[in-house]
């Protein structure tokens, strides 16, 4: 049932990459990581960016949604490549698909990003960290250390 899940937010995502494309400040694609399935993210000027990411957590068995706001910190420039460095906060809700325990997290972000400038491929490919603090909703309320990471490759429509 998991994977049958998986492949439908899959194809979703392939679905909303079109057929031609150009640059612009919205993205979408493929998230990989604590939570598998479509992430977005909007730059609403050249130093602040605000996102988010559905999906799964194939482990946990939990529907997640998690949404976020980061602040170009900084650009590194590796053998001639150019990383964005930022940094942010957001919060992610974790729905137990069969059993366990609702969630919410707060969590701190940071984040390494790489556009590709190819006029064929505007893909933007990222690495997120994000460690926080999580209260589990089940008979009280539980507070713990959560991380959370992935990497996603979205589509510049």
């Amino acid at each position: 049932m998991k994977k049958k899940l998986l492949t439908v937010v899959a194809l979703i995502a392939l679905v909303m990459v079109p057929t031609f494309a150009k640059s612009s400040d919205m993205s979408v694609g493929l998230a990989l990581g604590t939570i598998n399935g479509v992430g977005f993210k909007y730059n609403v000027d050249k130093d602040i960016t605000v996102g988010g990411t559905l999906g799964f957590d194939l482990i946990g068995g939990t529907l997640n949604a998690e949404g976020f706001g980061l602040y170009n910190v900084t650009e590194v420039q590796v053998d001639k490549l150019n990383f964005d460095v930022n940094a942010g906060a957001g919060a992610s809700l974790n729905v137990p698909l069969s059993g366990g325990a609702f969630s919410l997290s707060v969590l701190g972000m940071g984040e390494a990003s790489y556009s590709l400038d190819n006029k064929d491929y505007p893909i933007d490919i990222l690495l997120r960290l994000e460690p926080g603090v999580g209260m589990t909703f089940s008979s009280g309320v539980n507070a713990a250390f959560v991380m959370q990471a992935s990497v996603q490759a979205l589509w510049r429509l």
